[in-house]
């Protein structure tokens, strides 16, 4: 079964991260990285050495940098880390990692390779697998083909562009190892549409510095004086000595 044999919602999509406002949490990612982009596109100079190499270098880390920066404060449920070096956004439901894929429209997204890069990168796909393995066991019955693909915890945005368009198409999906039957590296891809026009924002704006400027729509969840008190528990010592 090939990713695009039945097409998978971005309705479907957003009901598994299970937080107030996944579209929003979406339109913060697209956000952000068309930021990015746009930043990079201006500061790229060729005429000193800069080429496609440095712009994805720039890209990679400064897109991980705000995505750290910034996600956190859109809502309260979301956090990140960096286990071995690798970004991971936790959410409610799946955690998402980022890439970067083609520089222009050739890019095949159904082509991207997990089984190359960092080991990291491969687990993800394989924790997948493995997932998979077990819903399918679990589940024979009575399990729909959306909820099979939707069912990994592992899921990945590939993103693509250049100095001279920015950025050019993003994706949203789970990956998976290719079988003997199954071809595809995806258990379900879907192209993410630009959510900043959608959400009227204008595209992104930079500040001409290494920071890019946050949403005009804020964070969705509570501000921090919002959150309720944490339960403190005290209990008197007791001296053993």
């Amino acid at each position: 079964m090939s990713s695009n044999d039945t097409e998978i919602t971005l309705s479907e999509i957003c009901s598994r991260f299970q937080m107030e406002d996944p579209l929003g949490f979406l339109h913060e990612i697209y956000h952000i990285v068309a930021g990015v982009y746009d930043m990079n596109s201006q500061r790229h100079d060729e005429t000193v050495g800069d080429d496609m190499a440095t712009y994805a270098q720039l890209i990679y880390r400064n897109s991980w940098s705000q995505l750290e920066l910034t996600l956190p404060l859109f809502s309260y449920d979301i956090w990140a880390s960096r286990p071995k070096n690798s970004l991971v956004i936790h959410t409610p439901g799946p955690d998402v990692k980022v890439y970067r894929g083609g520089s222009d429209q050739t890019f095949d997204i159904e082509l991207y390779d997990f089984e190359t890069g960092s080991i990291t990168k491969q687990v993800f796909a394989r924790s997948n697998d493995t997932q998979l393995n077990l819903f399918d066991h679990d589940h024979q019955l009575d399990a729909s083909d959306l909820d099979r693909r939707l069912a990994p915890d592992g899921w990945v945005i590939v993103h693509s562009g250049n100095p001279n368009d920015g950025l050019l198409n993003m994706w949203i999906g789970a990956p998976r190892t290719p079988t003997e039957t199954d071809d595809s590296t995806w258990s379900f891809v879907c192209p993410l549409p630009n959510l900043c026009q959608q959400y009227g924002c204008g595209g992104s704006e930079t500040t001409g510095g290494l920071s890019v400027e946050p949403s005009p729509h804020g964070p969705s969840g509570p501000s921090f004086d919002a959150l309720p008190e944490p339960e403190i528990h005290i209990e008197p010592k007791i001296d053993h000595g």
